[in-house]
């Protein structure tokens, strides 16, 4: 079956990591080292998880015919606003999210993506932010973050700091976007 002019895979599951399931953590990292060309993104998972930062229930695993092909994680993020509250949880951060090599083209990563905004929804979330190529992410409804208020927590280039607003979202949902410290750290 071809959907845009790409095979689809007709049996992909996407699911939460089991809690505890040393085998889920695992193939998590695995699907990382694999998607990237450096181990940056393997390191900040395993930098997320030490910071107790990694919520089982928010990192997606795409599964076909029984082996973990895909990962995608949500973290939760502080909304510094322009009076200085802070909120917690009205902006939620997507990434890393990768597909092994030999199954990237084939939409696993759309379907990551589309349940990771789904996920987001059913949690409330005001808006979701991540770091990435802007031309690939605007066909999941991604724009420049700044434009809409979000800031990054540090001299991240506006080209790739990137938003999507969500039902949830209300005017005064603006300010600085604080991560996680592991997001901080990676080089």
């Amino acid at each position: 079956m071809l959907r845009d002019g790409v095979p689809a895979l007709v049996h992909v599951l996407v699911r939460p990591e089991r809690p505890g399931d040393r085998g889920d953590v695992e193939a998590a990292r695995a699907v990382e080292l694999a998607a990237f060309p450096t181990d940056a993104e393997a390191q900040l998972l395993d930098a997320l998880r030490a910071a107790g930062a990694c919520d089982p229930a928010r990192s997606l695993l795409a599964e076909v015919e029984g082996a973990i092909v895909g990962h995608c994680l949500v973290t939760a993020t502080t909304l510094e606003r322009p009076d200085g509250s802070r909120v917690p949880g009205r902006v939620l951060a997507i990434g890393p999210i990768g597909v092994v090599p030999a199954l990237q083209g084939r939409r696993i990563g759309t379907r990551l993506m589309d349940a990771a905004l789904a996920l987001c929804e059913r949690e409330g979330a005001a808006a979701v932010v991540l770091v990435g190529n802007p031309t690939y992410y605007a066909r999941f409804g991604f724009a420049p973050a700044r434009a809409q208020g979000l800031l990054p927590p540090g001299h991240w280039r506006d080209e790739v700091w990137l938003a999507r607003r969500l039902p949830a979202s209300r005017p005064d949902d603006v300010g600085v976007v604080h991560y996680a410290r592991p997001f901080l750290e990676m080089e």
